[in-house]
């Protein structure tokens, strides 16, 4: 081998430097193109998996706030069903404002429905009538002092369903002894409106 070498002249010698060195450069040196290359790309991979877990947690989030709002929404729900439930009807009504009218100690002197199919289509706004919400309605005639009538009144405030008084009169039941009595008597005629939910009856 060294006899070999020797016999190699210079420019063969250069020659032979020139390609080992061109063989290294082509196959093992690394300018770092390639790293740089792979970390770019890791880079992007990464922003890529880091924008991909943001949107899931704020999916998870918006999950969570949509199951909390649809909770509170069906809570809600049920407290109006019961205040305004799909099973009510006169006769219900009437019995709820004897009942409180028995407790005061009002004598009653006449309970009376209005229909409530003659009601809606006294109705000028056809817009009403779309509501799923279907009027009871009941007309009263007590007679009482004004602090039992007054009491009547304040007690249906508690009841658990929804009641308006639509209509209300009060009148002295003798009006030339007024003065003559500690607690003269009251004529009170009021009209009374709950409400039932019936979303398929439409404007029925």
């Amino acid at each position: 081998m060294e006899e070999q070498l020797k016999q190699l002249d210079t420019a063969k010698a250069l020659l032979i430097g020139l390609f080992i060195a061109g063989f290294y450069y082509l196959t093992l040196y690394d300018s770092g193109e390639m790293l740089d290359g792979q970390i770019s790309n890791n880079q992007s991979a990464l922003a890529a998996k880091q924008k991909e877990l943001k949107t899931m947690e704020k999916t998870l989030v918006d999950a969570e706030k949509h199951r909390e709002v649809s909770r509170r929404l069906g809570e809600q729900m049920d407290a109006v069903l019961r205040a305004v439930p799909e099973e009510y009807n006169s006769l219900e009504l009437m019995k709820v404002l004897s009942d409180e009218a028995k407790v005061v100690g009002t004598s009653i002197v006449s309970l009376k429905p209005i229909d409530g199919r003659r009601q809606n289509r006294n109705r000028s706004n056809d817009k009403k009538a779309e509501s799923p919400f279907r009027p009871v309605t009941v007309e009263v005639n007590l007679s009482g002092t004004f602090n039992q009538l007054m009491l009547f009144m304040s007690n249906l405030t508690k009841v658990s369903k929804v009641i308006l008084v639509k209509q209300l009169t009060l009148s002295l039941d003798q009006p030339n002894k007024v003065f003559e009595v500690s607690s003269p008597i009251v004529k009170f005629t009021a009209t009374f409106e709950a409400y039932r939910y019936a979303p398929d009856e439409g404007g029925k």
